[in-house]
């Protein structure tokens, strides 16, 4: 009994060196595999902020577009309701409710007393046409109106770019024949639907497959001028 007891030894150096290479593997084979779980998590709250930004731009897009050419009382044509005007460097004919580049947008429409501007600080009286440009600056999404001329309200930020074009009805059946940019436009009363191409990022860094970069992602929404339409 004694013998086999004093027959028993430790480990060797190299045993334990096999152990702590064994060791270092395992701890790095786990920090890995947290530190790509880690990245996955960002690109996946990355993509959702990018995704409730594009909801919201869609949707104050698409409420003000859909209201170009509004009027307080519908009896009323738009050559009545809308007397001509610059703003902005547009040039609006009598009746126009709607301009642009390909970078930014102007509207016109009518208050009704109850509505407010895109600043949310003014209450539009009826019959009260109003101006209101949407354009991108540093980044950021903004909108001003001819009712503040030294104003604009941001409403979006992490927007790279906008990119409009203008659907042109050539029959007058209501319905877009063609999409084109603000060049190929030879009369806005024919636009009756625009169709916007949205470029977000992330508001941080490092969420991507590049290190260091910002997610980004495109979409594109079609609204109809529902004013416009017959």
């Amino acid at each position: 009994m004694n013998d086999r007891y004093s027959r028993q030894r430790g480990f060797g150096l190299i045993e334990i060196m096999i152990s702590l290479v064994v060791g270092l593997i395992l701890t790095a084979g786990v920090i890995q595999i947290f530190t790509a779980n880690k990245q996955t998590y960002r690109m996946l709250d990355a993509e959702g902020g990018i995704q409730e930004n594009a909801r919201f731009a869609e949707e104050i897009l698409g409420r003000y577009l859909r209201i170009a050419g509004y009027r307080s009382d519908p009896t009323i044509d738009f050559a009545t309701a809308f007397a001509s005007v610059t703003y902005a460097g547009y040039g609006f004919a009598t009746g126009q409710v709607i301009a642009g580049s390909d970078d930014e947008i102007v509207i016109r429409y009518q208050g009704d007393g109850v509505m407010r501007d895109c600043e949310d600080n003014t209450f539009i009286s009826a019959t009260t046409p109003v101006s209101t440009r949407f354009f991108v600056n540093a980044s950021t999404l903004e909108c001003a109106t001819d009712l503040d001329p030294a104003g604009s309200q941001p409403l979006l930020s992490d927007v790279q770019q906008i990119t409009i074009r203008y659907g042109i009805d050539t029959d007058g059946d209501g319905t877009a024949n063609r999409y084109d940019r603000a060049a190929g436009v030879t009369d806005w009363s024919q636009v009756v639907s625009v169709r916007m191409i949205l470029a977000l990022q992330s508001a941080e860094a490092n969420t991507s497959t590049t290190m260091g970069s910002r997610l980004q992602r495109g979409y594109t929404t079609t609204i109809g001028l529902r004013n416009r339409l017959p």
